[in-house]
C-alpha cells in the first residue's frame, strides 16, 4: 500500500484538505453549491496533533543524562545542525516527525572541505553535522546479507542557479558519496570518499519494521489520522443537518388548495422566515414542527466513538470519556507507559548511533554514556505513595525497605528532580545503611 505523507502532514498540521475544505466527502446527489458551503464552514478537530505532542511531551518531560567525554560529541551537542540546534532539540524533533512520517534518515555529514590546521577548522566550521530525511526523499538502498545498510540514495531539488537540473539523487556507500542528476548515479557532479567504513545514515523509525529487508516504518499516526478525516466528514454532516433542519417550521391550515399555490408565489416572513401551508382534513390550528432529534443523537455518538477509537490507538484510552473503573484506568496507563519507554529506548539506541558516527568522522572513537528516563509518572502517584509508607512501616528486610524508600522518591521528587539526581539519592540512601551496619559491626552505634 502506497502511503500518502501529504495527507498525514495535513492532518499533524491541520493544512491541505482540512484548511481548505477538499477532504469533505460529497453527499450522492449533492449540487456543487451545497458542498462548496459545507467545504468553507468545515470544522476541523485536529487529534494528531493533540496525541503527537502529548506523546512527546511525556517522552521529553525531563532531559537525557548525558555523561560525554569525547569532545567530538561535547561539541556537536551544541551544534548539531549548524542552525544552532542542540542535541535536546534534535532528538525532540526526529521523535516528532517519525510518528508523524514513520522514518527519519539521520544523516551524519561533514562539509567537503579541505582544510590543514585546527584553527582552520573552526573558522570554517568544519565539523560533523546531521540533516534530516524523510521517507518520500528516499530514492533507493541496498543491504548486505545482514540487513545492514551497503548504500542509500535520496532525491533533492537542484540549486537554483541550475533551472535545467529540476532533481538531484545524493547516494551514500560505505565509504564514498556522490550526487548525480540520474537515479542510477552514472552523471555525477560531485564525489568524495569519507572512508568511515559505514553508511553515515541511520534510519529510525519510533516503531521499528520488521518485515525483513524493508527500512522505511508504518506512520504511528496512519490509522489516528484516517479517524480525524472520519470525524472532519462526520461533524460536517451533523452541522449541514443542524443547518438546515434545526430550525421549527411553522405551519397552517388553508380552506383550498388554490390558497397553497398562491402562498407559494408570494413572500412569507413569519418566525424563522420558514412555513408551510396545507389543507387539513379536519379542524386544525396554526403550529410549529420539529425534525426527530434521532439522526444528530447518532451522528454525535459516531463522533464519540470515533474521538475514543483515537485514543485507544494511541494507548491513551485513559484520556477518552468512558467511564471506566480505577483498575481497568491503571492498566490503560500500564500500556502508555510501556509505549513511552519502548520509544525512550530507541530514542537512547538513536543517539548512541549518531554519536558513533560523529567520532568518526573526527578519528575518535566516542566514550561516554547517554540515559534517556525510562520510568514514567504513574497514574494514581497519591496511591502508590500511601502504599509504599505503609510497607515501609512492616517488618520487612533492610534491603527491601532500601528499594521502598527509593521507589517513594522517585514518585514524589520524579517530576522535579533529573535522572542523574535521583540517582544520587538512591546512593545516599545505599551509603547510609552500609554506614550504620558498620559501626554496628563495630560495636559504635
Amino acid at each position: 500500500m502506497r502511503i500518502d505523507y501529504k495527507f498525514l502532514l495535513d492532518a499533524y498540521l491541520g493544512t491541505g484538505g482540512f484548511l481548505d475544505g477538499s477532504y469533505i466527502e460529497p453527499f450522492p446527489r449533492e449540487t456543487d453549491e451545497r458542498i462548496q458551503i459545507r467545504r468553507r464552514l468545515a470544522v476541523n478537530i485536529n487529534l494528531t496533533k493533540k496525541i503527537v505532542n502529548s506523546i512527546v511531551g511525556h517522552v521529553f518531560r525531563k532531559s537525557p543524562i548525558r555523561k560525554v567525554e569525547s569532545s567530538a560529541y561535547q561539541r556537536f551537542m551544541e551544534n548539531t545542525d549548524k542552525n544552532g540546534t542542540d542535541i535536546d532539540q534534535l532528538m525532540e524533533r526526529i521523535f516528532r516527525l517519525g510518528l508523524v512520517f514513520g522514518t527519519v534518515f539521520v544523516i551524519v555529514d561533514a562539509p567537503n572541505e579541505e582544510v590543514e590546521t585546527a584553527l582552520q577548522k573552526e573558522e570554517l566550521e568544519a565539523y560533523p553535522y546531521v540533516a534530516l530525511r524523510l521517507p518520500f526523499h528516499l530514492q533507493a538502498y541496498r543491504l548486505d546479507p545482514y540487513g545492514r545498510l551497503e548504500s542509500i540514495t535520496f532525491k533533492e531539488p537542484a540549486q537554483p542557479n541550475s533551472p535545467q537540473v529540476q532533481v538531484l539523487y545524493r547516494t551514500y556507500t560505505r565509504n564514498g558519496w556522490f550526487i548525480s542528476t540520474d537515479p542510477m548515479g552514472e552523471n555525477k557532479t560531485q564525489q568524495g570518499e569519507h572512508n568511515l567504513g559505514v553508511v553515515p545514515v541511520i534510519p529510525y523509525s519510533p516503531i521499528p519494521n520488521d518485515i525483513p529487508g524493508e527500512i522505511v516504518g508504518v506512520p504511528f499516526i496512519l490509522e489516528i489520522a484516517q479517524i480525524q478525516k472520519a470525524i472532519y466528514n462526520t461533524l460536517s454532516e451533523l452541522r449541514s443537518m443542524l443547518r438546515d433542519t434545526s430550525f421549527p417550521l411553522f405551519t397552517f391550515p388553508v380552506a383550498v388548495e388554490a390558497d397553497i399555490e398562491r402562498l407559494s408565489k408570494e413572500p412569507i416572513v413569519i418566525g424563522t422566515e420558514n412555513a408551510i401551508a396545507y389543507t387539513p382534513q379536519g379542524s386544525a390550528k396554526p403550529e410549529f414542527i420539529a425534525p426527530p432529534p434521532e439522526p444528530a443523537q447518532q451522528h454525535l455518538e459516531k463522533l464519540k466513538f470515533l474521538i475514543e477509537q483515537a485514543y485507544e490507538l494511541a494507548n491513551m484510552a485513559f484520556k477518552g470519556g468512558v467511564q471506566k473503573s480505577g483498575v481497568a484506568k491503571e492498566y490503560d496507563y500500564l500500556d502508555f507507559t510501556k509505549m513511552l519507554s519502548n520509544f525512550s529506548r530507541g530514542l537512547e539506541n538513536l543517539e548512541y548511533r549518531i554519536a558513533d558516527l560523529v567520532c568518526k568522522w573526527e578519528g575518535e572513537e566516542f566514550k561516554g554514556w547517554i540515559e534517556y528516563p525510562k520510568e514514567f509518572t504513574p497514574l494514581d502517584t497519591e496511591k502508590q505513595t500511601k502504599t509504599i509508607l505503609e510497607l515501609l512501616s512492616l517488618d520487612f528486610p533492610e534491603s527491601v525497605k532500601k528499594e521502598l524508600l527509593k521507589k517513594a522518591y522517585r514518585l514524589v521528587l520524579g517530576d522535579t528532580l533529573d535522572e542523574q539526581r535521583l540517582n544520587e539519592l538512591d546512593k545516599d540512601i545505599d551509603f547510609k545503611d552500609d554506614y550504620e551496619e558498620k559501626l554496628r559491626k563495630e560495636g559504635l552505634f
